[in-house]
């Protein structure tokens, strides 16, 4: 992330890097939000449309 974050930087107009950045975001959300449901002893269910 923080490299691509420099990339960011030099190039802020780059739209490639802007998806890559936002994807990598989302999968972390959704990762944080399994293991926090996880160690709390619930399940969810995660649907990606």
């Amino acid at each position: 992330m923080l490299e691509l974050g420099l990339e960011l930087q030099r190039d802020p107009d780059d739209l490639f890097l802007q998806g890559k950045i936002k994807g990598i975001q989302h999968a972390l959300k959704y990762i944080r939000m399994h293991e926090h449901v996880r160690k709390g002893g619930h399940y969810i269910d995660i649907e990606i449309d």
